[in-house]
């Protein structure tokens, strides 16, 4: 099950086929030009690779699991950033050359279970064994500090574990691109500066890698074998500032008022409720 839709601006389930009806007809539809949703249609249909992927280690599980087993519908400038990352990428493929793979996935197992992850290149530096690993990313603004943002960080460590690359000779490298500009962003690899004071340092060892996957893929293969999602007081803290912006909240928020409903019958816990839902403004 996927997303089949979108949300008007009134708030109406419409499908994919209706909506784009009205937009060839009308040139447009919800103030979005035609061509402008056959690509946004066109990216959000795509077939995605079975198992788990980086980027589903990423996210809420619960999120995960509900998008997979729901049909569901969002708003089409929800859908935006998805389809502006999907632009950049689509003209980097070409601008690889020889020393480099663009947008080529690799597969690993841990513990049994199988992650797949694709990179957007991973260059050979020099005639060595060093490389690194470069992934693009499409904002809105470029990040002020010159410190790539965690979760950003988090992934591309994941990358460098996936293909099994030695941290020593890795370079890790986030570029940020948008109307303002490109910034590119390097993960620190600790020292000290030249102000004496201790850097941190952004490149995982593969012992930290697979602590993470030991909590974060654990618990959505848990939720896949079992066909139950993780519950929701049991989400993790920091996956809670996106559910404003998650297009699963509604199923989400109504089984976790069924959750703490059985949770109350049984003489449970109850736990963490959904909080009061507030219009999100677009």
């Amino acid at each position: 099950m996927a997303q089949i839709g979108w949300l008007s601006d009134s708030g109406q389930n419409v499908p994919f086929a209706d909506a784009l009806t009205i937009s060839e007809a009308q040139g447009s539809w919800n103030s979005i030009p035609h061509e402008v949703l056959v690509l946004i249609k066109e990216q959000v249909t795509r077939v995605r690779p079975e198992g788990i992927s980086v980027t589903q280690l990423l996210g809420c599980p619960r999120k995960v699991f509900l998008e997979k087993s729901n049909d569901w519908f969002s708003h089409p400038i929800e859908n935006w950033p998805a389809l502006r990352g999907t632009l950049i990428h689509s003209l980097l493929e070409q601008t690889g050359g020889q020393n480099a793979e663009v947008e080529v996935r690799y597969e690993r197992e841990y513990k049994g279970i199988k992650i797949s992850g694709q990179p957007d290149s991973v260059r050979v530096l020099g005639k060595g064994k060093r490389r690194l690993i470069r992934d693009w990313k499409s904002t809105a603004k470029l990040p002020y500090y010159d410190s790539a943002y965690s979760s950003h960080q988090l992934q591309t460590n994941v990358y460098r574990w996936l293909l099994r690359l030695d941290p020593r000779f890795t370079e890790i490298e986030i570029v940020y691109i948008s109307m303002e500009g490109v910034k590119a962003i390097p993960l620190k690899k600790g020292g000290t500066s030249r102000y004496g004071r201790a850097i941190v340092n952004q490149v995982m060892t593969d012992k930290q890698v697979e602590a993470y996957l030991d909590t974060r893929l654990i618990q959505l293969y848990n939720q896949n074998s079992s066909g139950v999602p993780i519950p929701y007081h049991k989400v993790d803290e920091g996956d809670l500032w996106n559910c404003d912006f998650c297009p699963v909240k509604r199923i989400c928020y109504a089984r976790a008022a069924d959750e703490a409903r059985e949770a109350f019958l049984t003489g449970d816990e109850v736990g963490r409720v959904p909080p009061r839902e507030r219009k999100v403004k677009r």
